[in-house]
Parts: structure tokens; sequence; C-alpha cells
């Protein structure tokens, strides 16, 4: 693909992106992470993963309590129709 890719890109003068492929096992998410002090140190923090489908709607969501010295997960499930 990436010899078809540049000759394409040579004869025409277009631009040519190569696109990784993403599996049907890793769906997209957006991680966000809170520091629960000023120091922003990594025992006290809350980490949120909101994972999406190709549509872009949210199927699960895992949140991560970080205080030292033990971690608690809460994971919530959301399925359509």
């Amino acid at each position: 693909m990436r010899n078809a890719c540049m000759t394409a890109h040579r004869a025409a003068g277009m631009v040519c992106m190569l696109v990784s492929m993403v599996t049907a096992t890793e769906p997209n998410y957006v991680e966000t992470t809170v520091f629960q002090d000023e120091n922003q140190t990594e025992t006290k923090k809350i980490i949120t993963r909101e994972y999406s489908d190709g549509l872009g709607r949210s199927i699960q969501t895992q949140t991560r309590l970080n205080t030292a010295p033990s971690t608690t997960c809460l994971i919530s499930a959301t399925l359509y129709d």
C-alpha cells in the first residue's frame, strides 16, 4: 500500500495519508485525570476513561480512584437497542 501511495503522490501531486486501522477489539476512548491536591501527586487522583463505539456513543465508563495505599475501580456499561 505504501508504494502505491507514494506512486500516486508523485504522479498526481496529491497528498496521500496512511491511516492505521483500529480493530474492533480496540475501541476509542477519552481519558480525564483530576488531581485532588495542589501538588498533582500520583497518590491522590481520579482517572476516568470513557470508551465509545464507531458512532461516538458511550459504551463503557471506567473510573479509578487512586488514594494511597489503595485503588478503587468503578465500571459502568451502556447497552443500545
